[in-house]
């Protein structure tokens, strides 16, 4: 982001800085191209702090982390036999299973 020179866009003042003197609109220039923007979505979706993902797993609400990854890697690996939806399925259900009978087995 650069800063604009010249009249505010708000109330027309001169500007010295990134902030007009006499309205305090703030006024840098937005216009970005279509490759960086693209670049920081990607960077701010694979940002994952890892504390988190443990805390989360912890507490039991790793499913709506993992199940993303899960289903990803289902489809990469059963992409041309045409049984992702039937291993979708089956893993949903076998998790499931193994998630209810862990906290008996303690």
């Amino acid at each position: 982001m650069t800063s604009t020179s010249g009249a505010c866009a708000n109330c027309g003042a001169t500007l010295a800085g990134e902030y007009c003197s006499h309205c305090g609109q703030y006024s840098v220039n937005l216009q970005r191209p279509a490759a960086d923007l693209l670049s920081d979505a990607v960077g701010d979706l694979l940002k994952l702090d890892t504390r988190q993902v443990a805390k989360d797993y912890i507490a039991g609400r790793a499913f709506f982390v993992f199940l993303p990854l899960f289903a990803l890697f289902l489809e990469l690996l059963y992409r041309k036999q045409g049984y992702l939806v039937d291993h979708l399925i089956f893993s949903l259900y076998y998790h499931a299973f193994v998630f209810v009978m862990f906290p008996c087995s303690s």
